[in-house]
């Protein structure tokens, strides 16, 4: 028997081998094993096989919805799965000690295992919890719009110039001229002064001659003689500052002054094509791609009241959310108003090209483009885009036709990843921060506060990030449906050294928050008075 089953292995790895080994998208590998002793090779084949498939569809099963179908309860279940697998390749078989072991390779659509375990009792413990809300704005335009100018604008520049050169020679000339008109004037004062003095002379005289009045024509003759003193003592004060001031100006004009400028010109020439960035009312993608995603069994919202009570008639699109903060602010809203697990948003534009002569039909391209994440912290489920050709009787014709095909092309790939997601989130948990904040914390607290996040039933992962008087930073991973809140409170809580102490929390996604008396924003300084 052993050198039987030895031949019929070399046989089968010599058909796979000419066969290949294309790998699916979503394949599955299933082992499975039989004694070497039960039956003839066909049968122990056989049987290996068969463990081989119901392994692979025991882990179908739990990676499309995070269930465990290994009891017994359930093996009539999978039994009926097992019979729809259809692309089921053998990839190995060997003699392993007394087991013949055979490793297969399943195709595994997960429309199709939902669809095939629908309505039983271990679609009851199916989760269908999580949402998705969906927005996509959707274009149509043609190559002939974006290929034809909307606006187109030319735009020239000129700049002239000119020289110019100033010597010191006119600036030196100028200050000489300045100088002599004050010593001129200097002199003139001074030619009054002596003026001055010579009527005082003959005013004494004359009071001599008088008799009486010589004492007044005494004290006359020396007052204006006082007066024309200070004349001239004025005019050479006078004389002083103006040259002193010319001298100064004279040095300043004495410097070489040499500036030019020179001539520039510029040209410009923008050419601006036609808008797409108005989404037409016809959501033709959307439609059929929610359509589609119905099939998986994923719960959709409704998507018009949220777009319009949020963005109103704002245009939607990958570009404008992922590079701006406005994507945070509607993950936000998306989570809380609209109850959302999942957001995801996207374009769609149809392009018309031209009608064809033979068929008098139009053709046209769609390009689609979705981006889905959780709101709550933020990851990444899925990003794709798909291209897809058409051709129909007019524009709208085509257009649905090509959106339509774009849809059932995105729509298996899309579901996969977010049934994928939420089966690990399922399955392996969800990571939370949490934090303890607080003022002057005693160390017996903030231990007392770690231990009770360990005692979490179902925490794994548990690890301090911050530990200080102002607070403790702790990231753990938390499994089933329970709030997060209500486990981190009841356990902090519940321990001794919280006795007595009044505690508050906010939750923001996945970062949880315990205060002691008061979780709120920190006050603001006062404004400083000007």
């Amino acid at each position: 028997m052993p050198n039987l089953l030895k031949k019929t292995i070399c046989v089968a790895l010599g058909a796979l081998a000419l066969a290949g080994a294309a790998r699916a998208d979503d394949a599955v590998i299933g082992e499975g094993r039989a004694p070497l002793g039960a039956g003839n090779a066909s049968a122990i084949r056989g049987a290996a096989k068969q463990d081989a498939v119901r392994d692979a569809v025991l882990k179908a099963i739990k990676d499309a919805t995070a269930l465990d179908a290994s009891d017994e309860r359930f093996a009539p279940i999978v039994t009926e799965v097992a019979k729809q697998m259809r692309d089921v390749r053998v990839t190995s078989e060997e003699s392993v000690g007394g087991e013949f072991v055979t490793r297969v390779q399943v195709s595994v659509d997960r429309k199709q295992i939902k669809n095939a375990i629908r309505g039983t009792d271990l679609d009851k413990l199916s989760d269908r919890s999580f949402s998705i809300l969906m927005l996509v704005d959707e274009f149509m335009t043609s190559t002939r719009d974006l290929n034809m100018p909307l606006e187109e604008l030319v735009e020239l520049k000129y700049d002239a110039g000119s020289a110019f050169r100033d010597k010191s020679i006119k600036a030196s000339s100028a200050s000489s001229s300045n100088n002599s008109a004050a010593a001129y004037s200097g002199s003139l004062n001074a030619s009054s002064a002596s003026s001055a003095k010579i009527n005082a002379s003959s005013q004494s005289a004359a009071g001599l001659r008088s008799g009486g009045d010589s004492l007044h024509a005494s004290e006359q003759s020396s007052l204006q003689g006082s007066r024309s003193s200070a004349a001239a003592v004025s005019a050479k004060e006078n004389y002083s500052a103006a040259s002193a001031s010319k001298s100064q100006r004279a040095s300043v004009d004495a410097r070489n002054v040499a500036a030019s400028s020179h001539e520039t010109a510029s040209y410009k020439h923008l050419v601006k094509y036609q808008d797409t960035s108005k989404p037409t009312n016809r959501p033709l993608f959307l439609n059929e791609f929610a359509g589609k995603l119905r099939d998986y069994d994923l719960r959709l919202l409704d998507s018009m009241n949220a777009k319009s009570k949020f963005f109103g008639d704002k245009a939607i699109n990958l570009t404008l959310l992922g590079n701006t903060a406005e994507m945070a602010k509607f993950s936000e809203f998306a989570r809380t108003k609209a109850n959302a697990d999942f957001l995801m948003v996207g374009s769609a534009t149809v392009i018309a090209g031209e009608r064809n002569n033979a068929t008098g039909e139009m053709g046209c391209v769609a390009n689609a483009e979705v981006k889905a994440f959780a709101t709550a912290g933020g990851e990444m489920i899925a990003s794709m885009a798909e291209s897809a050709q058409a051709s129909g009787p007019n524009i709208e014709g085509c257009a649905a036709l090509a959106a339509q095909k774009a849809a059932r092309l995105m729509a298996p790939s899309f579901a996969s990843s977010a049934l994928g997601y939420w089966a690990d989130r399922a399955a392996r948990g969800r990571q939370y921060t949490v934090e303890f904040k607080g003022s002057n914390l005693a160390l017996p607290v903030r231990m007392a506060f770690a231990k009770a996040l360990r005692d979490i039933d179902g925490a794994s992962a548990v690890e301090k990030k911050e530990d200080g008087p102002d607070g403790v930073k702790v990231t753990l991973t938390l499994k089933g449906k329970g709030d997060a809140m209500e486990q981190v409170y009841g356990a902090v809580s519940s321990q001794p050294a919280f006795s007595g102490k009044n505690l508050d929390g906010t939750v923001e996604g996945e970062l949880v928050t315990l205060c002691l008396d008061k979780c709120g924003a920190p006050a603001k300084a006062p404004a400083k008075k000007k």
